[in-house]
Formats: C-alpha cells, structure tokens, sequence
C-alpha cells in the first residue's frame, strides 16, 4: 500500500522527488539479502514501502551480480612470498533452507609494513 493523502503532496522521505531510485534499491535489495532476508521477504518489503512489485526472481537477478562479483575475487591471481598468514574462523548465523550458525573461515596476510589483507574466505562445515 501507497501513502497518499487529500491533497495529493504526499512525498517519501526515502528519494528526492522524481529521483530514479534504481542504484540505491539495488543496494538496499543487496544489503537486505545478505542481512538473511529471503528474496520473497525483500520483494514484500519493498512492495509495502514502495508500492512496485518486486519478484523473487528479479531479486535473484540482482543479487547474482554481488555472486558473480565475489567469485572474481576469490578466483584472482595472488602475490608471491607472504609474510605472515592467518586462519581464523567466526560462527555467524547463515541463512540456507533455515538459518543455523556456521563458521566463516578468514585467510588473512600480514606484509612487512604490517598491513593486513584478507586473501580469501570460505564457508566451512
């Protein structure tokens, strides 16, 4: 549902007027997925706030380009002779088929100036 009122100057706070919302619903859409939203709660959602429809696969499109993204990094080439390397995992809660907690394991490089990088992560069982 739409807010509208009687005199027809009802205006979102979430957009400038006439401002095209594509770059920052994309965004939104992306956060709102990797916060654990499903792609059909994100299409509700923004249908409730907004008024478009949304579907869950549009959704899918959209967040496949963040998938795609993330593959070109965990594919690309390293540097050699690394200082200092660490293994580190976190539990954090990941939503599957149903949400449970899983670890995230972090490859982490410190150089010889002491700057630290991550080099990769993965999701380990």
């Amino acid at each position: 549902m739409v807010p509208r009122d009687g005199n027809g100057e009802f205006q979102t706070q979430l957009f400038a007027p006439y401002q095209r919302h594509t770059g920052w619903l994309e965004e939104a859409i992306i956060k709102m997925y990797q916060s654990g939203m499903s792609t059909r709660e994100i299409g509700k959602f923004i249908e409730r706030i907004l008024g478009n429809t949304y579907s869950p696969t549009t959704i899918s499109h959209i967040t496949d380009v963040v998938k795609e993204d993330i593959e070109k990094w965990h594919t690309r080439p390293l540097q050699k002779g690394y200082s200092v390397l660490y293994l580190d995992g976190l539990y954090v809660k990941l939503r599957r088929d149903t949400v449970e907690k899983e670890v995230i394991y972090v490859v982490l490089e410190v150089n010889e100036e002491g700057y630290r990088e991550i080099l990769d992560f993965f999701v380990g069982g």
